[in-house]
């Protein structure tokens, strides 16, 4: 995973559990070495954060409701996402990349609503 796409309050795995991020460091004696801190867990090496995939019961939780002419397709506020192969819309527009982890999805919210996605 690359800390350049992570912010604080993404949900991340970090050693098997999933967590929300809360700081992101690095030390530049030690050239590009980021940490990541989290409750309960502080300064874990960038090697040990993984990505989490998005499940259609996670999208639901956050307020995505299933389109009824496209299963599988969720969408909350303008944003639209395929779970079938995690194409997204915005406005009813495909966009690329897709969105395929929490936290592209989270990042893209904030971005694109100026507020969490919670």
């Amino acid at each position: 995973m690359d800390v350049k796409e992570l912010r604080i309050g993404n949900l991340v795995e970090i050693l098997g559990e999933e967590r929300v991020v809360e700081t992101i460091s690095n030390m530049p004696s030690r050239g590009e070495m980021y940490w990541v801190g989290t409750k309960g867990l502080m300064d874990v090496k960038m090697i040990h954060v993984k990505p989490i995939k998005i499940t259609e019961e996670w999208l639901l939780e956050k307020g995505f409701e299933e389109e009824e002419y496209a299963g599988g397709c969720y969408s909350l506020e303008g944003i639209s996402i395929d779970t079938s192969d995690f194409q997204c819309a915005v406005n009813g527009k495909w966009i690329d990349p897709n969105i395929t982890y929490k936290h592209q999805l989270q990042n893209l919210y904030l971005t694109l609503k100026g507020k969490e996605l919670i």
